[in-house]
């Protein structure tokens, strides 16, 4: 059976504990407020607001290293979204548990594609925050679910049937009674505004799931708080909060009224005696305006079994909050960013770009003229002159020099454009991505040696971050697979992977004996040259079709999306393969259609049923020719009538054969071009 939400519970909380869970997020939220102010700085330096003047922002000097390096490192660490595998549970005896698995994951996949959860805009977000604001993304997943009273009949008991004999027939008692009924039901996996978000003040790292809690403040229309029963209808609520939010300085409050509150998950065992599992959560959510929670339960994602007091395997592991994190600070939480560790760099960089912009100025040419001698008209026409500007002077300033002499100007010295490399140099050490990865040139020349050593240091920092990245992407699939498994109806599940395959994976879900693990390719999320990858697939099923260990109809499962083919392309069962046929292949000589030879028969058979006619008088013609030579081989003999002398001269070497070994020169050693190898004393060497 499916696992429904449990209707609105509201567990008892003290006025006591209330007031120490308002301390709490009150701690949060000035912690929040202090790393605010680094945000902001760097989201002001990588893009305008729209509060500003056009004019005058397009008159600063801005190198854009923020927005180079942000997007840049975005599409390095999750390029796509990466192809996962479900990891068979050891625990199952299932002997079609791989099957099973696919379907599963053919279904998770299709919930987070572009139809559903689009998971490569959602990391796109999380990693905008990691690189250039808060350095951790934020998001949390859940399922919800629209309902509407619908009235129905249900059995309260039994009553004796009319007519029967000492009640022994009965019929049920039936009672009108209200029931919620799903109109529409919702997995979700979105992102959340750092700004949102309350982290313990005193919680110092980023394994977000050791945290005693997460939260995150909240904005909802007032209509559904009050279709949530949390309010009565003459809740008026409060106006919007900017601080909730990143301000552009183009939007203002919203002028309708909002419900304001916060959602906290909490571990049940720190706060609640009643549960003592540590992995156990509890929900509270405040309201503004509100006393009491308005909601304070259990889990809804998971389930305790009341036999052994343990968690299913289908309860969700850890917060449904899903922090990014892709480095650590000693015994801290709120890491900086990217950007706010080059932001002294960048800072510098755009200062020195102005300096230079000032200095290529104070170097453009300027003349002086005397105005003692020079007309007016002449002067006129010097200055319509394009380049250049003229400074008039009195006569006193001119001491041999004529009407008109150059001013004293500074030079534009190399030694700025080294500053400015270094600089460069600085920036690609902190974010691992110089002009190479950047897809731009450096300006200098480099060999083909010192550009991989190069890219292979920056692969190297690179590679390391997108495996955190994919570790966190495996993770929380992981917790939303188990959502999926409680809450997914048959009739969606059917509507993805068909109704056949959704009948076999709901009976496995209500049976599963361990939590499902997912793995992936370290390069699942990486862009990959489609050339070079529809070649690495040819060839894998070049080499492993054959194997009678491989399945080659998995292998071929595996292989056809890659090469852009359907799945009905693949036969549900390959038909069955018949031996083939026999194909003799002959080779004749011109010793093979000599009469006087053995095989001489068999080879005229042969070419007679394949076609060739041979005229009878040429078959005589050559037995006859075959006859002489016999005769002429009895009698050897000379032109004088003499016997024949034996030959006794020699008759030269046998011609030299091919090596059998085609690669004998690709040893060491080998004589290049020869087949030979070289001699072993050859060059003096011992």
């Amino acid at each position: 059976m499916r696992y429904a939400l449990a209707e609105r519970q509201v567990l008892p909380l003290a006025a006591m504990d209330r007031e120490q869970w308002r301390g709490e997020l009150a701690k949060a939220r000035d912690l929040r407020k202090k790393a605010q102010i680094w945000w902001d700085a760097n989201l002001k330096a990588y893009a305008p607001q729209l509060s500003d003047d056009p004019t005058q922002y397009g008159a600063l000097l801005n190198t854009n290293r923020d927005f180079t390096l942000v997007e840049r490192k975005k599409a390095d660490l999750f390029y796509q979204q990466p192809d996962i595998e479900a990891i068979p549970s050891p625990l199952s005896e299932d002997t079609n548990q791989r099957a099973t698995l696919g379907i599963h994951t053919a279904i998770l996949n299709h919930k987070l594609g572009l139809t559903g959860e689009d998971v490569k805009d959602l990391y796109s977000r999380l990693l905008f925050d990691v690189l250039c604001t808060a350095g951790t993304g934020f998001s949390v997943m859940g399922y919800e679910a629209a309902t509407v009273p619908v009235e129905t009949q249900q059995p309260v008991g039994e009553q004796a049937a009319p007519g029967s004999v000492l009640g022994l027939s009965t019929t049920p008692v039936m009672e009108t009674v209200t029931v919620a009924v799903p109109i529409h039901e919702a997995f979700f996996w979105r992102y959340l505004s750092p700004k949102q978000m309350l982290i313990p003040s005193g919680f110092r790292s980023t394994r977000w799931d050791d945290a005693p809690y997460l939260g995150y403040d909240f904005e909802w229309p007032l209509a559904v708080v009050k279709a949530k029963g949390w309010v009565p209808s003459d809740f008026e609520g409060g106006p919007s909060q900017d601080e909730l939010y990143f301000d552009y300085g183009g939007g203002s409050r919203l002028s309708e009224a909002v419900a304001r509150g916060s959602v906290i998950w909490y571990k049940s065992h720190l706060y609640r005696p009643d549960r003592p599992h540590p992995q156990h959560l509890s929900v509270l959510i405040f309201l503004e305006g509100v006393d009491e929670p308005v909601e304070h339960r259990d889990s809804p994602y998971q389930t305790i079994d009341p036999q052994t007091g343990k968690l299913t395997p289908d309860s969700l592991i850890g917060f449904p909050i899903h922090p990014l994190t892709i480095r650590v600070l000693s015994d801290a939480a709120m890491v900086p960013s990217d950007c706010t560790v080059s932001r002294p760099l960048v800072n510098e960089l755009n200062r020195f770009r102005g300096q230079m912009v000032e200095q290529r100025d104070a170097t453009i040419l300027r003349y002086a003229y005397n105005t003692d001698l020079l007309p007016t008209d002449a002067l006129a026409k010097i200055v319509r002159s394009p380049v250049g500007g003229m400074i008039g002077l009195p006569g006193e300033a001119f001491v041999a020099d004529g009407a008109i002499k150059e001013l004293p100007h500074g030079t534009f010295p190399r030694e700025n454009f080294s500053f400015n490399d270094y600089l460069d140099n600085d920036l690609a050490r902190t974010h691992a991505l110089d002009a190479n990865q950047a897809g731009s040139s450096d300006g200098g020349s480099q060999t083909a040696t010192e550009a991989s050593l190069r890219q292979s240091n920056a692969n190297a920092r690179l590679g390391f971050e997108r495996g955190i990245v994919l570790d966190h992407y495996l993770r929380g699939i992981t917790k939303y697979s188990t959502l999926l498994q409680r809450f997914l109806s048959v009739a969606d599940a059917a509507a993805i992977v068909g109704p056949q395959k959704a009948q076999v994976w709901d009976g496995w879900r209500h049976q599963v004996s361990a939590a499902v693990a997912f793995t992936a390719m370290p390069d699942a999320a990486l862009r990959h040259d489609l050339a070079a990858e529809q070649k690495r697939v040819l060839d894998e099923y070049t080499y492993f079709a054959n194997d009678p260990n491989i399945n080659r109809r998995e292998l071929l499962l595996h292989i056809a999306p890659k090469l852009h083919l359907p799945e009905r392309v693949i036969a549900a069962q390959p038909p069955a393969k018949s031996p083939e046929p026999t194909k003799p292949s002959f080779a004749f000589s011109g010793e093979d259609l000599n009469p006087l030879n053995p095989q001489y028969a068999v080879v005229m058979a042969i070419l007679q049923q394949s076609g060739y006619q041979i005229p009878p008088e040429v078959i005589q013609e050559s037995q006859q020719a075959a006859m002489n030579q016999v005769l002429a081989q009895r009698i050897p003999s000379t032109a004088s009538g003499h016997p024949a002398a034996v030959q006794t001269e020699h008759g030269g070497k046998v011609a030299q054969a091919e090596s059998l070994d085609k690669h004998q020169t690709d040893r060491t050693g080998g004589m290049h071009a020869t087949g030979d190898l070289v001699a072993r004393n050859a060059g003096g060497l011992q």
